[in-house]
């Protein structure tokens, strides 16, 4: 079995924000964090002899994760999934995995009637997220070969990765950043011999490919052929067009 990618989604706990007569919410964000591990991870056709040395990568990560981070006024409940869609690709050189942190925070307890008290947040958008044989954020790619009946062909991604400190980094807004409820993703990507798994292609390129799986399209449409003529005729106006290049 090959472990071919790394890839991290790094967030860390936010400030808290509610109050409560007798809970210092200031104390409460400097309390020492636990964790949370569930008991069962999600296993989808992986053989046993794969899981057992899979288990073992996951718990590596794991390890290596709790540490060097010591969380500070949250719980951090993690999970674990093993395994694969089989529908998701042809041939696969490895399963993916997959290790979850949900960080939840200490929040004070303001409808008990004990106002000392605190809870652990029951849900967040906070999350880590470590992909091992997979790059979960463009789309799911994986260390397999796409399926001939694959109807992308391709994945998009708004921003390229660039090498910073070593690692392939990127970012990315999710929501309207002028809210004061934007998420924002921070991605690193971790390859062998910092080579992407991944090769850019053109508009031209894109464009082409997108022709070839349209005319596929048109030729088993039959009677309703005529209806893909419009978008058929706009990509060879693109493709006329010095932009295409």
């Amino acid at each position: 079995m090959k472990i071919i990618i790394l890839h991290f989604i790094s967030l860390t706990c936010f400030a808290l924000s509610s109050s409560a007569q007798d809970c210092n919410e200031e104390l409460l964000a400097q309390k020492p964090g636990t964790w949370k591990g569930s008991q069962q991870g999600f296993i989808r056709n992986v053989t046993a002899a794969d899981l057992t040395k899979e288990k073992a990568v996951i718990a590596a990560i794991h390890q290596m994760v709790s540490t060097n981070y010591k969380p500070i006024g949250c719980e951090v409940s993690y999970s674990k999934v093993f395994g694969k869609h089989l529908s998701a690709a042809k041939i696969w050189i490895s399963d993916p995995l997959q290790y979850t942190m949900y960080i939840l925070k200490f929040m004070c307890d303001i409808n008990g009637t004990d106002k000392s008290k605190y809870h652990v947040q029951i849900s967040t958008s906070t999350t880590v997220n470590i992909y091992a044989n997979s790059i979960g954020w463009i789309g799911g790619l994986y260390a397999a070969t796409l399926p001939e009946d694959e109807p992308r062909g391709y994945l998009k991604m708004k921003n390229k990765p660039q090498i910073k400190d070593g690692f392939y980094y990127s970012e990315e807004t999710l929501g309207d950043s002028t809210k004061p409820k934007f998420i924002k993703e921070y991605q690193w990507l971790i390859t062998y011999n910092d080579t992407l798994p991944f090769m850019y292609v053109s508009r031209k390129e894109y464009l082409l490919l997108t022709k070839i799986k349209l005319e596929k399209t048109i030729h088993q449409a039959g009677s309703s052929a005529a209806y893909y003529d419009k978008y058929l005729n706009n990509i060879n106006n693109y493709l006329k067009s010095p932009k295409a290049n």
